[in-house]
């Protein structure tokens, strides 16, 4: 399984643009601020987002995280994905098919995939 950021993969972006939440604030259910994203991290293999890294250096599955309007709100009863498993690597978190990224081709593509 190949892993990046996916600033780190120029030549890849998100199918759904609004799903880019870099530099939105995440917050717990009851209205905590956590953290700001500031990575999402792609497996290259499966052509999908799986995690997001805030700026406090916790890591969450994108899975547990709702993008509403104003800001991204983590579900209910999630724990920052190093706590919960005692990794430190996202390598076995699993990706929602909704999440998807593709690579990008010389032409444009007004449906929002990799370009």
């Amino acid at each position: 399984m190949a892993r990046d950021y996916l600033s780190h993969l120029g030549d890849w972006k998100l199918s759904d643009d609004s799903q880019d939440i870099r530099g939105r604030v995440v917050r717990s259910p009851d209205g905590t601020e956590l953290g700001k994203v500031q990575e999402l991290v792609a497996d290259t293999d499966t052509q999908l987002v799986d995690v997001a890294v805030l700026d406090t250096g916790a890591e969450y599955p994108v899975r547990d995280l709702e993008i509403r309007p104003d800001d991204v709100v983590l579900r209910s009863g999630q724990a920052d994905y190093r706590t919960r498993t005692g990794d430190t690597t996202p390598a076995n978190a699993a990706a929602p098919a909704d999440w998807r990224t593709e690579r990008r081709t010389a032409s444009t593509n007004p449906t929002g995939h990799i370009r």
